[in-house]
Formats: structure tokens, C-alpha cells, sequence
């Protein structure tokens, strides 16, 4: 795989757990457990897929999380108690794979900036001791007037703070086709979407991306 020399990677999902990985693993597991809901891993599949897609068109998440629970046939009132789960409980973990890429790509003078639309991202980056391994840290929250993912409000304020970042010279790596896809596209940079889980097996002809299914298959990719 040709490379660039510059990186812009996703945070959430893609170096580490987000609130969507977690509530998969943990939160929904829960409450089907205590609360015995009926469960269609089709329709759960799909619902899940809809309201990520809509997401990353910055649909409202409340309504999201509503619609999902109706397509599941689940009470609404089960809304609150999975939110304050995920509210408490939920804390950023890096993926096994991350720290070593982020590491193989430093050995190879490479230059990563992580670009997130959460703007809690900043701290966790510090907390989660990847600070000397990334050059710079952007969220909506890093200036004025910024939007999220897919717009391209801050690609501009990337390229404007280092002059000598091109999309020739990119590769962006994220978790989500529909954000990080069309922001690529956008910039006209090159795309590696990181499915840890599987979830697009379906749907990825639908995108003009990379695929892979974590973050040393895409070590690997570049050193052959």
C-alpha cells in the first residue's frame, strides 16, 4: 500500500472504545439481561446501522436511541436507565492494536494527528498517554465555527495550521464509512476504515474505501 507521510485518524471506535463499542459489549447485554427483552440480531443489525448512518448526518441521538428501542419492540421507558448506565460506567480504553501502531508509525517518521468529532477526545488523548505520539489533537471545539465530520470545517483548519499537509500526502483512518468516508472523500484523500466487529461486512461496496479489520492488518499492509 503507497502511504503519505501525514495521518489523520479518528479517535472513537477506531484507537479506542467509544461509547458505541461499549454500550455493544456491555450496556445493551445488560439491560436485555435484567429486563428479559426480546432480541433479533437482523433487525438489531439493521436498526443499529440506520442510526449510525444518520449519526454522522447529525440526526438528534435521542431520536436515534427511540427509534432503535421501537424497531426492537423495547419499552421506552428503558431509555433512561441504558443512558445513565452508559453516562457512569462508560470509560475510553485504547484497542490492544493501537499504541503499537501509533508507535510503527513514529519508527517510520511518519505524522499523525488525530481528528475527532468528540471533544472530550482532547483529555482522553492526555489521559490515555498518546500525547507524544500525535503531533496535534482537533475537535469542533478547537475554534470557532468548526461543524463535525464529514464537513470539512476541519480539514481547512488542519491544512491552515500545517501548510504542508496535501491529500496527495494523507491517509485518514476511522471507523465510520459514512463520517470519515465522505470527509475523505472530501478532501480527496485516501481511506482505511477500521470494522473491528464486523458490522459493514454487508454494505462495504456501497463505499469507496480500504478495509480492514484492525489496525495491524493495516501495519502489515503498508510494510509489503
Amino acid at each position: 500500500m503507497k502511504v503519505g507521510r501525514h495521518w489523520v485518524i479518528d479517535f472513537d471506535e477506531t484507537l479506542a472504545s467509544g461509547i458505541i463499542t461499549w454500550a455493544l459489549d456491555f450496556a445493551f447485554p445488560k439491560l436485555i439481561a435484567e429486563h428479559r427483552l426480546p432480541f433479533d440480531d437482523a433487525v438489531f443489525h439493521a436498526a443499529l446501522m440506520d442510526a449510525q448512518e444518520r449519526a454522522a448526518r447529525r440526526a438528534d441521538p435521542r431520536v436515534l436511541l427511540r427509534e432503535l428501542f421501537t424497531a426492537m419492540g423495547w419499552s421506552a421507558e428503558l431509555e433512561l436507565p441504558l443512558m445513565q448506565d452508559v453516562t457512569t460506567n462508560y470509560r475510553p480504553a485504547l484497542f490492544d492494536d493501537a499504541l503499537p501502531f501509533l508507535e510503527a508509525l513514529r519508527g517510520q517518521d511518519q505524522t499523525v494527528f488525530i481528528v475527532s468529532n468528540n471533544p472530550h477526545s482532547v483529555a482522553a488523548v492526555e489521559t490515555l498517554g498518546l500525547r507524544p505520539l500525535v503531533a496535534d489533537v482537533l475537535t469542533p471545539k478547537s475554534a470557532p465555527n468548526l461543524a463535525p465530520k464529514p464537513d470539512l470545517s476541519l480539514w481547512r483548519l488542519l491544512t491552515a495550521r500545517y501548510p504542508e499537509i496535501t491529500a496527495e500526502t494523507t491517509t485518514i483512518v476511522g471507523d465510520d464509512p459514512w463520517s470519515e468516508g465522505e470527509f475523505a472523500a472530501g478532501c480527496g484523500a485516501r481511506c482505511w476504515i477500521v470494522d473491528r466487529k464486523g458490522r459493514f461486512s454487508d454494505r462495504r461496496d456501497l463505499f469507496s474505501v480500504g478495509w480492514v479489520r484492525s489496525l495491524v492488518e493495516l501495519t502489515d499492509s503498508w510494510a509489503r
